[in-house]
């Protein structure tokens, strides 16, 4: 089962998940004062009509990646996504070193892992439920409070079945996160690297891939990188047999917080407007496009017995 800001839930049956998204954040570090929230009506107004277009392009679930402490603001992004009728998941966890708060900073790793699973199966204030456990890692190399709450999540993982998720678009992290997790008994399949496409050796892709772990392509439809260049990625994992680890996503973000104009000019539905047609063209068949869009996010984020 998947877990929802409205309840757990199957795996949608048919439609498309945006597996990585972004509904409100605010990357300014809590640290010199982000951590800010926009009001419900002030973010409705620049996502709903976004969203909107997301559910008419057939999206029926939407992955909200923002962690606490950057902008996280369940109670306004459950109330956007709702009133698109897409159904939505939050997140526990936290963002890198110098973006967290220092009570994390002071608590030990039990006191953590505590915190996380009560987010998974109690829920913050409001009733919102996390239904996964989000990290992100220094690209310059994994700090030691990183790797503490690191160790803080897997205890969580193990207690919830939650999958982990972390932001780690240098592929010799993504190896050393590997290690802690399969050093600590949790199966490889919780894991995903998010924003793998920035990693360069294709063969680390393959690496993470191999040892059982996930790996996402997620800024497509942003200019930094071309559609094409996507498209290529994606057929090289199909072509080596890991078509069934891998998602789709685009990194929107819908609104803000630390941008002025507070929103992102790109679209949630652009991924299945304007992209799915040209992997379509480029032969990648319904089959594998149903997997990479609908099937496989919706097992990575169910929650395991």
């Amino acid at each position: 089962m998947i877990r929802t800001t409205a309840g757990d839930i199957a795996p949608p049956e048919d439609g498309y998940v945006l597996a990585h998204e972004h509904v409100h954040i605010d990357l300014k570090s809590v640290r010199d004062g982000g951590g800010r929230q926009a009001t419900v009506a002030e973010i409705e107004e620049v996502t709903l009509p976004k969203l909107e277009r997301a559910a008419a392009a057939g999206v029926k679930l939407l992955i909200e990646c923002t962690p606490p402490y950057v902008g996280y603001h369940p109670e306004a992004v459950h109330a956007a996504t709702t009133a698109a009728g897409i159904a939505l998941v939050v997140a526990t966890g936290l963002y890198k070193d110098d973006h967290q708060p220092d009570w994390a900073h002071r608590a030990k790793e039990a006191a953590l892992a505590e915190w996380m699973e009560g987010a998974i199966t109690e829920g913050w204030a409001g009733g919102w439920k996390a239904g996964f456990i989000k990290l992100a890692v220094t690209d310059r190399g994994v700090t030691d409070q990183e790797r503490k709450v690191l160790r803080a999540a897997i205890t969580a993982s193990k207690s919830t079945g939650a999958p982990i998720a972390v932001h780690c678009p240098v592929g010799a992290n993504a190896l050393v996160y590997l290690d802690e997790m399969e050093a600590a008994g949790l199966d490889a399949d919780r894991f995903l690297q998010v924003h793998a496409h920035a990693e360069e050796d294709f063969d680390t892709h393959l690496e993470v891939l191999r040892r059982g772990g996930w790996i996402e392509y997620d800024l497509i439809g942003s200019p930094r990188f071309t559609d094409d260049f996507f498209v290529k990625l994606i057929r090289r994992v199909l072509e080596a047999g890991f078509g069934d680890r891998l998602l789709l996503s685009q990194d929107v973000c819908g609104y803000l917080v630390d941008r002025d104009p507070p929103f992102d000019m790109r679209e949630y539905a652009y991924l299945f407007t304007d992209f799915v047609p040209r992997l379509a063209v480029s032969g990648v068949g319904a089959g594998d496009r149903d997997r990479l869009l609908r099937a496989n996010p919706g097992r990575f984020f169910s929650l395991r017995e």
